[in-house]
């Protein structure tokens, strides 16, 4: 299995996530796609018994998945806010520092 990120809302301007986050919300996608096939799958007539609890479990599995997926999107998405909110307020102190002496 090849695993490539799809960067074209990048080119645009119209992303700016990480690499790390682009990936994670792209597996979530397949994760959901894969929900949405099993849940289709349990709900067939013809499905054995046997073969509906396999589905649900391989379902939990997925569901557990795409909450760590979730939790860490999250997580990440925090510490870029956070990494950025450092870079803004250094630039605005180095800003409010050198600025004055430049205009000289």
């Amino acid at each position: 299995m090849i695993l490539t990120l799809n960067t074209d809302e990048e080119g645009k301007g119209g992303s700016e996530d990480t690499y790390y986050i682009t990936f994670l919300k792209q597996s979530r996608e397949k994760v959901d796609e894969w929900l949405e096939l099993l849940n289709k799958k349990i709900e067939q007539e013809d499905v054995t018994h046997f073969e509906v609890r396999f589905y649900e479990i391989s379902r939990n599995f997925l569901e557990w998945l795409r909450e760590t997926i979730d939790s860490k999107v999250k997580s990440s998405e925090e510490k870029r806010l956070k990494q950025t909110e450092k870079e803004r307020l250094l630039e605005d102190t180095h800003q409010r520092i050198f600025l004055p002496f430049g205009k000289a």
